[in-house]
Parts: structure tokens; sequence; C-alpha cells
């Protein structure tokens, strides 16, 4: 084919790429034919691991237990264990905070999908959300024993 200017050049590369494209599909079509290697084809793969390993004694067997010698008192022993448990609870604070604040996102838009019915608007429909969210956190509240105790509120 002669090309006599660009246009025609763009076009006949189009047709050629396409024509590769079908061509390309034609050779690997399978027609739902694939499937796993057999047990001889699977018993031919080779894997190849790490073929020089360390000889050398670790951390862990020589300097990690050098100074594991230390005698503690009882008191010692004792503020050790409480700054422990210090941490444990701090850390657990941490967590329960995320989850708070993840609840407290979900309680939002679950309120606002409920009251979107509404006829609310401005800040008449922000005063409602706020109320609502108020009143189902109160009535979470009130189905724990600490606060059943304590008498608050109107829980029946």
């Amino acid at each position: 084919m002669s090309v006599s200017n660009m246009k025609e050049l763009c076009n006949y590369s189009l047709q050629q790429k396409k024509l590769r494209a079908a061509e390309h599909r034609r050779e690997h079509s399978h027609e739902g034919l694939c499937s796993g290697l057999t047990q001889s084809e699977y018993n031919r793969v080779t894997v190849r691991q790490k073929t020089t390993f360390s000889k050398a004694r670790k951390f862990t067997h020589s300097r990690m237990w050098r100074n594991n010698t230390k005698k503690f008192t009882v008191e010692q022993l004792k503020l050790i264990k409480t700054l422990w448990k210090m941490s444990k609870i701090k850390e657990l604070d941490l967590i329960a905070q995320g989850v708070a604040d993840h609840m407290k996102e979900l309680l939002y838009d679950t309120v606002e999908w409920q009251i979107a019915d509404q006829p609310f608007d401005g800040d008449d429909f922000n005063e409602v959300h706020s109320y609502v969210m108020d009143m189902a956190i109160e009535k979470m509240a009130m189905e724990l024993p600490e606060f059943r105790r304590l008498n608050i509120g109107d829980y029946k």
C-alpha cells in the first residue's frame, strides 16, 4: 500500500494495530480450556532457595541475655509491675478512644440517614440531629451496669 499523506498513514497504522491485536487474540485464546498444572508439569518446576546460610551465632545466642543477671528487690518488682500495668492501661485507653471516635462517626451517619425523611431544614435539622444522637448515646449508656447502679436518668 502506498501512503500519500499523514491521514492515510494514521488510518493504515490503526488498521495494522487492530489486525495485530486480532491475530494475537486468535493465537492465545484457550476457548475456556485453561487449567492448573498436571502432576508431571508440577514436578518439573524447581524452586531455588538460599544456598548459603550464616554460620555465626546471632544476637539471641550471645549478647541478648548478657545483662539479664540483675537482682531486684520485692519493692522494685512491684513498681515494675505497676508501671507495666499503667502502660497497658494507657494502650487500652488509646484503643478505646479510637473505637469511640469510630463509633461516633458511625452514629452520626446513621442518625443522619434515619432522620433524612423528616421535614427539617438548616438549624432545625442540626438540632434534631444533635438531640437524636444524645438520646441514642444515653440509651446505650443505660445498657451498661455501671449506669444502672447509679440510677442516672429514667432507665427502666
